[in-house]
């Protein structure tokens, strides 16, 4: 049996989770609307608190990067997450922010969602 030039022998991919594809999606959503009230007061941060609007734009950036990862079943995705989350702990226990639970429970969440599906991300 021999094969044409260019023509691909690998076996398929199984299809992507649903879980995975619907909570990437729920997700953007919620980037979306968290993305909001920030861009609403782009004037007021970039005048008052630029430090505060830097901050917020730099955790939906990562946010947004580590969906991406996941989106496309890439591990970075999951170790981005983990940054988020470390990230967080770390500003909330230097006392530059508050520590809240609702903080920690967004990037809980991703970091589950890969470790859960980590044997399917490349």
């Amino acid at each position: 049996m021999t094969s044409e030039p260019g023509s691909s022998t690998a076996a398929p991919q199984p299809p992507r989770p649903r879980a995975l594809s619907w909570f990437c999606v729920l997700c953007w959503a919620a980037l979306a609307l968290a993305a909001l009230p920030i861009l609403g007061q782009f004037d007021v941060l970039v005048s008052a608190a630029p430090a505060r609007l830097i901050s917020g734009l730099g955790v939906l950036a990562l946010a947004a990067a580590a969906l991406w990862g996941y989106w496309s079943l890439r591990r970075w995705g999951l170790w981005l997450s983990l940054l988020i989350l470390a990230v967080r702990v770390v500003v909330g226990t230097t006392g530059v922010l508050t520590l809240r639970l609702t903080d920690l429970a967004w990037p809980a969440v991703l970091v589950s969602v890969g470790l859960v599906y980590f044997g399917r991300l490349r």
